[in-house]
């Protein structure tokens, strides 16, 4: 395993780590902040073990599943930093948040969408 793979899996451990606090937190206080920070965590972690698994695979096997596991992140990432920063000030949840939160999750599948494409057409970098 090169360093670059295992300093990103022992990142994504980390991640999961603070996934479980804020999931502990959350069952707690019940804290709409700390949901959307589990979620975040979670998606920051499959975010970077798919960079991590990505590099790892790039010399033995096929990076693909990596590639598109790590870029599926963004479909939860974008979103759940919106709410956490709404969370955090108290703003409640507008006609105009909801319009940008669908903004950022439509961003999120054109993104995938498009790394599944270029995929698809074997241009793997």
């Amino acid at each position: 395993m090169t360093l670059f793979a295992a300093l990103h899996l022992a990142i994504a451990a980390l991640c999961v780590l603070l996934a479980l606090v804020h999931a502990g937190m959350f069952a707690v206080g019940r804290d709409r902040v700390h949901l959307w920070l589990l979620v975040s965590s979670v998606g920051f972690a499959v975010l970077v073990s798919g960079i991590g698994g990505s590099a790892e695979a790039s010399g033995v096997a096929n990076p693909v599943p990596w590639l598109l596991w790590g870029h599926a992140s963004a479909l939860a990432i974008w979103p759940a930093m919106l709410r956490v920063a709404w969370g955090i000030v108290e703003r409640p949840l507008t006609r105009p948040h909801r319009w940008l939160l669908a903004a950022m999750g439509a961003a999120g599948l054109v993104r995938l969408a498009d790394v599944a494409l270029t995929l698809a057409r074997g241009e793997v970098a």
